[in-house]
C-alpha cells in the first residue's frame, strides 16, 4: 500500500525556463516582500 507524505522544502526544485533544468531558490527581501532568487543564476 502506497502512503501520500509532505515532502520538506529543500528536497523540491523550481523549473528555470530560461536554463531549461531544476533550480534551487533562495529567499531575499526586497521592499518588505519576499522574493525568490535562483541559487545557480541569480535571477
Amino acid at each position: 500500500m502506497k502512503e501520500e507524505a509532505p515532502i520538506a522544502l529543500s528536497n523540491v526544485m523550481l523549473w528555470d525556463a530560461k536554463a531549461k533544468e531544476g533550480t534551487k531558490v533562495r529567499r531575499e527581501r526586497k521592499d518588505g516582500k519576499a522574493i525568490r532568487v535562483s541559487k545557480n543564476q541569480g535571477r
